[in-house]
């Protein structure tokens, strides 16, 4: 569905250097086609944002600008909270999954900046996540993997 939260734009959350997303995500089915998570942006203009894959249960971190994906290969179960998180240090882009590192990939640049809304559970371009999330989190900063792992600690 096209249930969700969104932020209307601002100042704050156009980030272009170092930052940190992270939320947690309770999916109780899969989607069809591609839905937003958590991100920032709509259409072309997507800032930076974590989907969830269709029909896969993996995920990803996808910005666009200087265009870097950064597909999961760990999933996100049906019906059990999972702990997603995503940093940006100079560039080096890291994906968490439950606290631990899976995944890094160096990004070419900046994100694209648009008057996009931040999303949480849908994008207005696409269906929405099947679930529901909690306790999202954006930082102007890397958190460090000790901060990272402590967040997906929280609900031990």
């Amino acid at each position: 569905g096209k249930s969700g939260a969104e932020v209307a734009d601002a100042e704050d959350l156009r980030i272009t250097g170092d930052l940190t997303m992270a939320i947690w995500v309770r999916k109780t089915a899969e989607a069809d086609e591609w839905a937003c998570i958590f991100g920032k942006g709509a259409g072309g203009e997507r800032s930076y944002a974590i989907w969830a894959e269709p029909r896969s249960g993996r995920w990803m971190y996808q910005q666009y600008g200087a265009v870097v994906d950064v597909l999961s290969e760990k999933t996100v179960e049906v019906g059990r909270w999972t702990h997603l998180a995503v940093t940006i240090e100079q560039n080096l882009v890291k994906v968490y999954h439950n606290g631990a590192l899976e995944a890094q990939k160096s990004r070419p640049g900046a994100p694209s900046v648009g008057n996009g809304p931040l999303g949480f559970g849908f994008a207005i371009d696409h269906s929405g996540l099947i679930g529901a999330v909690d306790d999202a989190r954006l930082y102007r900063r890397a958190l460090d993997a000790g901060e990272v792992r402590a967040l997906a600690e929280l609900r031990k």
